[in-house]
Formats: structure tokens, C-alpha cells, sequence
């Protein structure tokens, strides 16, 4: 008689923690100025282009970690001899990282836009990413060892940027252009094995 089994949560568990750095900003002295500044040139900006500008902005930190079940195999053979019944592989890993979000929006509408059905939007922004990954590969019936593999993703920084112009007038079906990438994106990885 024979029987196996094969497993993969991937994840197990996981979670995010995102912090909202322009509300946090406001406590530390010198950051909350920066932050009343940018809040009084986005005001200005709106109030000088008569409503037509509408200007946003975010900074965010985000940290998350998983845990994932990449296989469990496990299989019983009745037919071998006691102590080498079972086979069993097993990989698990464990991810931990952050991630820094800056973006800025600008849309323009005005009220002759709006008749000719016309919005116009721009985004701008920059995103770094940083991880660290562990995985542990046990080999039980063979060698009793455990196989380790950390990763480093190294910095992952992407910008990007996006144009729109939406026509939503009725005579005419809508019409998007979104997004142009000028900069290409890049990812540098780094493998180490102890």
C-alpha cells in the first residue's frame, strides 16, 4: 500500500502595515512645516487657477511580511522496510519587507472642458522596494540537514509617470490615453547560500 499527500499555501500568513507618512510628518516639527507648506502651494495652485487645477499628493511606508508553505510532499510506502516508510520534502520561506510610495496628481478641468467633455490628468511618482526572503529546505529521510536560502532583492526603485485625456462627450465614445512609460523600470537581485 502506498499514500501521499502534497501541500502549498502560498501564503500561509501574511500582512501589510501602511503608514501614512504626510499624517505622521505633521507631529515631527520640521517635517510638519514641509508638509503646511506643500498644503498651502496646493491650495494656492487651485485657488490662482480659479478651481480648473486640483492638485494631490501621498507618501506612504509600507512594510509586510508572509509566511508560505512553497510544498509539502510526504509519502508512505508499506512496502519498504521499517525507518524508510515515509519520504517526505518540505520547503518553507519567509518574506520580509518595505516599500516607499511618493505620487503626485495633477488634473485640469474647466468649466469649457467640461462641455467639450474633456479631463486631463498627469501622475508622477516614485517607488522604491526592499526585501529579504529566507528559505528553508529540510531533507528529513536522506541527510537530516537543512538546506538554507537567503535572498536580498537588493533597492528596486521604479518612476513613473502617467498622462490622460478622457473624452467623455455623448456624441463621441470615450476616449483614453493612458499610461506613456518613459523611464523603463529596474530590478537588480542578489542570491546568497550559506
Amino acid at each position: 500500500m502506498q499514500l501521499e499527500g502534497y501541500v502549498k499555501c502560498t501564503p500561509l500568513i501574511g500582512g501589510n502595515l501602511k503608514i501614512d507618512l504626510l499624517a505622521l510628518g505633521e507631529k515631527i516639527p520640521v517635517y510638519g512645516k514641509l508638509i503646511t507648506a506643500l498644503d498651502i502651494a496646493t491650495w494656492l495652485a487651485s485657488k490662482l487657477s480659479m478651481g480648473v487645477l486640483e492638485i494631490n499628493y501621498r507618501i506612504d511606508l509600507i512594510f509586510y511580511a508572509n509566511l508560505a508553505i512553497d510544498k509539502a510532499y510526504v509519502n508512505w510506502n508499506g512496502t519498504r522496510p521499517k525507518g524508510k516508510q515515509f519520504d517526505t520534502d518540505m520547503k518553507i520561506s519567509g518574506t520580509f519587507g518595505g516599500k516607499l510610495e511618493i505620487s503626485t496628481e495633477v488634473k485640469a478641468q474647466s468649466k469649457y472642458m467640461t462641455k467639450q467633455g474633456v479631463e486631463v490628468s498627469f501622475e508622477a511618482g516614485v517607488k522604491a522596494d526592499c526585501y529579504f526572503k529566507i528559505t528553508a529546505d529540510p531533507n528529513f529521510n536522506k541527510e537530516n540537514k537543512v538546506n538554507w536560502t537567503t535572498e536580498f532583492s537588493g533597492l528596486i526603485v521604479e518612476f513613473y509617470y502617467k498622462l490622460s485625456l478622457k473624452s467623455t462627450s455623448k456624441n463621441k465614445p470615450p476616449k483614453t490615453l493612458s499610461p506613456i512609460k518613459l523611464i523603463p523600470s529596474y530590478t537588480g537581485k542578489t542570491t546568497m547560500k550559506f
